[in-house]
């Protein structure tokens, strides 16, 4: 919020395992913690897919957002997808998960996002600490 002060703010999703963390009055937002900086970045499509589903229902745009402080990746996917952005979807075999105790690996359908088409904000000037859980 404090890099988007215009942004209303930001509601945190009541459930942990919802499809996204964050909504306000005009987004829905995934956010992610990396532990390395990424050039593509990965989002699954059934991530893209669900959330796509639901801003187009409550008339929202879906925010894709990675942290790896101190600089943060934004995506607005609903615009990217309305400019016929080619996210380049193939399977890949991927962790389960990261960080929750999921082991084994699946195939999941993943696509790219490049910094180029990201919007990146410098946090290292605002007085804010980003939780490094991924």
């Amino acid at each position: 919020m404090s890099a988007f002060p215009r942004m209303s703010e930001l509601r945190e999703h009541p459930e942990r395992m919802n499809s996204f963390d964050y909504e306000s009055d005009d987004y829905l937002v995934e956010v992610k913690v990396r532990r390395k900086d990424y050039d593509p970045w990965i989002i699954e499509e059934l991530k893209v897919d669900t959330n796509i589903a639901v801003a187009e229902s409550v008339k929202k745009d879906f925010l894709y957002v990675n942290c790896f402080p101190p600089k943060i990746y934004i995506w607005n996917i609903s615009k990217m997808i309305r400019e016929d952005y080619d996210f380049g979807y193939e399977k890949r075999g991927m962790p389960h998960t990261t960080d929750f105790g999921g082991r084994g690996m699946v195939t999941k359908s993943t696509g790219y996002l490049y910094n180029k088409t990201a919007l990146i904000v410098d946090i290292s000037d605002l007085s804010i600490k980003i939780p490094t859980n991924e």
